[in-house]
């Protein structure tokens, strides 16, 4: 008996042993596999998690918002050391209440026959600068501070970004890099290459944030000058082209922004990019302008770097108030502006670029996509569709008379083919084509048509105004020579032409959307303002 409990007390004691070794080899096996996993992953959450959740990075692609706290995710809040390509420069920024510091990237010796591999931090047109970029990187890193490089010429870029590839391990610091890749406004600057631009940083250092803008030139005369439609959608055509993941700001002059913030809000929209607005020490500080910016733009979405302690001190004082501070005219567009959530996309899934709508305005590419009106109006009350439309020449095509521009729609029903939707068709044609015509009403409907022309603007612009009667339609039409501007909001007393035609009794009344569709791609279609009212309460009710 003795011996039994004495070999049962043994073989307790073993099997305890036994499994306290298994917890132990069990837990060192997964603490090692833990250490391989976040040393090959970059963390401990996956990859595709992190990026799709910005909270959860850590490390140079990390959203400033979330690594500088008290911003309180407003972007107004971070402040900005701009030029910093001196050591004491560089001292006072690293101990000054700056959160990013920039720097100008450039080649030692730059464009002289002393140039050398080195990238160096240096104001252009100072070039033998020995303040290396390895140095200011090295000085950066022991702080908390985020980093911002502006590549002026592409020689400086790949050479920088195998500098920060080896140093990756030691950057845990948001860092955001730059270059205007594009021409902008008054601009005689070359841009940087942006080829070579996306695949260095494709190939070296793909984790940061992407600032991108556009070279810009000075003029005494800024008033008609902005980022056009053109210049913002060879920006997007870029990004598309390059499958661009990373997170994305454009970066902006604050003199060319009373005209641009349609596109730029676009471009944002469309993107999911933000924006940073800078002002050069020869600009006019105009508090308008910043107002209509932040009165625009989501406090998370907007970045402000000014040199002005004027438009510094109030942008922090009315940021949140700047709708009381905006232009007159701001506040006029508001009540014709498109309206992304009043419209629904239909057409060819495979076109899913042809339709880009933002809270400003809708850019048309394919015929095969078209958008339809989410509210079904009553024909039964007099209805208003009144909006603008802009035609760009993106692929230096001619227009074909009668086809090429945009298609109206009212009164249809059946509208899932979007070669044969069905209702009263008003066709605006860029070269000033107009007509109001059935389409597909069938054989029980008379068939009706009516044409006209009108002299065609240097903008190839058009606001048009469409009214149903019920037993009859119009069109009024007016040709515009200037789209671009905050002051083209204004609306003309009389139109240039009006175009009236009886509709026949067969055509059904009752409740039906309204459709817009191009007829071709030879042009791209930028609707920025489109609003639908009654007659009776033009004041009043807005779909």
């Amino acid at each position: 008996m003795a011996t039994n409990i004495l070999e049962t007390k043994i073989s307790q004691l073993l099997g305890q042993r036994y499994f306290k070794k298994s917890v132990l080899v069990r837990f060192l096996l997964f603490l090692i596999l833990l250490i391989i996993w976040i040393s090959v992953n970059g963390g401990l959450l996956p990859g595709f998690l992190r990026q799709r959740l910005p909270i959860l990075r850590v490390g140079p692609e990390l959203n400033i918002l979330y690594y500088f706290e008290e911003a309180e995710r407003d972007g107004s809040k971070i402040r900005w050391s701009r030029a910093t390509n001196t050591p004491a420069k560089l001292k006072a920024a690293l101990n000054g209440k700056y959160d990013m510091i920039e720097a100008d990237v450039i080649l030692k010796g730059q464009g002289t026959s002393k140039q050398a591999m080195t990238p160096i931090v240096s104001d252009l047109p100072a070039v033998d600068n020995n303040f290396e970029l390895r140095t200011w990187l090295q000085q950066v890193k022991k702080y908390t501070k985020g980093i911002k490089l502006d590549f002026r010429t592409i020689d400086a870029v790949e050479m920088s970004l195998q500098l920060l590839k080896s140093m990756k391990d030691e950057l845990k610091i948001p860092i955001w890099l730059h270059a205007d890749i594009l021409k902008g406004p008054y601009s005689s600057r070359l841009p940087v290459d942006a080829t070579r631009f996306f695949r260095n940083v494709r190939t070296f250092f793909p984790t940061c944030t992407l600032s991108l803008g556009w070279t810009t030139g000075y003029h005494t005369d800024v008033s008609q000058a902005g980022y056009t439609w053109d210049m913002v959608l060879d920006m997007h055509d870029l990004i598309i082209h390059w499958e661009i993941s990373q997170p994305l700001v454009f970066s902006v002059r604050l003199a060319y922004i009373k005209n641009s913030i349609p596109q730029l809000k676009w471009l944002c929209d469309t993107l999911q990019a933000s924006l940073l607005v800078w002002n050069d020490n020869e600009d006019k500080p105009v508090l308008e302008d910043v107002m209509y910016v932040a009165y625009r733009f989501p406090p998370e979405k907007a970045f402000f770097d000014f040199r002005d302690e004027y438009l510094s001190s109030h942008l922090k004082r009315y940021r949140h108030f700047s709708k009381n501070y905006v232009h007159p005219l701001v506040l006029e567009r508001d009540q014709v502006k498109f309206n992304p959530y009043a419209w629904v996309k239909m057409g060819l899934y495979i076109e899913e670029n042809s339709i880009l709508p933002s809270s400003e305005s809708l850019v048309l590419k394919s015929p095969a996509v078209y958008i339809v009106s989410i509210s079904k109006l009553k024909s039964v009350e007099t209805l208003h569709l009144k909006g603008r439309v802009h035609f760009l020449n993106r692929k230096n095509q001619e227009a074909i008379n009668g086809q090429t521009g945009l298609s109206i729609f009212f009164r249809s029903f059946s509208y899932s083919d979007y070669e044969k939707i069905s209702g009263i068709r008003f066709f605006i044609g860029v070269n000033g084509d107009l007509q109001i015509s059935g389409q597909h009403l069938g054989k029980n409907v008379p068939e009706f048509k009516k044409r006209a022309r009108v002299t065609p603007g240097s903008a190839s612009c058009y606001r048009f105004d469409i009214v149903d009667l019920r037993h009859e339609v119009v069109m009024e039409i007016n040709s515009l020579h200037d789209c671009d501007t905050l002051e083209s909001v204004q609306h003309e007393d009389t139109s240039h032409i009006s175009l009236r035609v009886n509709i026949p009794n067969e055509l059904a009344l009752g409740e039906q959307p309204y459709i817009l569709k191009m007829e071709d791609n030879r042009r791209v279609a930028v609707i920025d303002e489109l609003d639908i009212r009654t007659i009776y309460q033009t004041k009043k009710k807005k779909t």
